[in-house]
């Protein structure tokens, strides 16, 4: 796990924590107290740069300990990709959902705005999405930043099915020659 977020940390932790621990402890529980350990470091670092107590962390951690526990047992292998970013992913949704409670103050000049937009519903096949930008004075990377739903350049629609396009109001974005 901390070869892919700390390997620094992660070899500290094994040499000093995690190792000393295996020598007593069943090797799963010298794994998540050795995530609770690296979650109360945390929480003590932050505790005192906030001067108040701070306890995210250690839950946290131990909650990802119980999660790598769980993942060896079942034999499951997250790929490098996956298994570097899952956690960050998670750790970052928390603090975002939560951003008051992790001393995250953000004013509404802070967050981006919002594109005013409409709706147009398409019920036939679209040949070119860059033509059909085009009308509406936009280009395909706009339109695509508003529909990322859009996974070819084109539409076939013979099934006649109703799909609904977001389209930006005209000018709000300064596309030179409308995308051509």
């Amino acid at each position: 796990f901390w070869n892919h977020w700390n390997p620094i940390w992660g070899y500290y932790l094994s040499r000093n924590v995690l190792r000393p621990l295996a020598n007593f402890l069943p090797i799963y529980l010298a794994t998540f107290t050795t995530f609770l350990f690296s979650g109360a470091l945390h929480d003590i670092a932050v505790s005192i740069v906030k001067w108040k107590i701070i306890l995210f962390f250690t839950p946290w951690f131990g909650l990802m300990g119980l999660i790598v526990i769980f993942s060896k047992w079942a034999g499951i292998s997250y790929g490098q990709e996956t298994g570097r970013y899952v956690f960050r992913i998670l750790a970052i949704k928390e603090i975002i959902s939560n951003r008051d409670k992790y001393g995250f103050q953000l004013e509404d000049e802070d967050m981006y705005e919002k594109v005013p937009t409409f709706k147009v519903e398409v019920d036939t096949a679209v040949t070119n999405w860059a033509d059909f930008a085009s009308l509406y004075e936009i280009n395909y990377k706009v339109l695509k930043r508003h529909n990322p739903w859009l996974r070819e350049p084109h539409l076939n629609n013979s099934s006649r099915k109703k799909y609904t396009i977001e389209i930006p109001n005209k000018g709000y974005y300064r596309v030179g020659n409308a995308g051509k």
